[in-house]
């Protein structure tokens, strides 16, 4: 029963007209919260998506500024070995920078030297 706009109950009606079983009401109700929990579920799986893209995106760009950072601490290193190179030279002149900055370069290359000039004292050779 239902109260009606001046106080009174009315009985709430079934599908062929009559009186509304317990069963019957409860399979509405039960299809009703069917309904909602999956419109639930579609909007929770929207939501996953949604944040999983906004994931990626963020980690882009990440990786982008970490990549920026690096070029620009790359660009700081020849900055300085310009410096270090052309100090070399004004300092001995650049006929004798020439093979040592040669032999600099064979050395980071991982090039061992065709022959040995005794210049330094770590390998002991002379």
């Amino acid at each position: 029963l239902l109260e009606a706009g001046g106080g009174a109950f009315l009985p709430q009606l079934g599908p062929s007209g009559g009186p509304a079983s317990k069963a019957h009401l409860a399979e509405e109700r039960l299809m009703e919260e069917s309904r909602l929990q999956e419109a639930k579920v579609k909007t929770l799986m929207r939501s996953i998506g949604d944040l999983q893209k906004e994931n990626l995106k963020l980690k882009k760009q990440g990786t982008e500024f970490r990549r920026t950072a690096l070029f620009k601490d790359l660009q700081i290193e020849l900055g300085r070995q310009d410096a270090i190179i052309a100090a070399l030279e004004k300092q001995a002149g650049k006929e004798t920078a020439q093979p040592i900055m040669e032999r600099a370069v064979q050395a980071l290359q991982g090039n061992p030297y065709e022959q040995h000039h005794g210049c330094c004292s770590s390998c002991g050779a002379h």
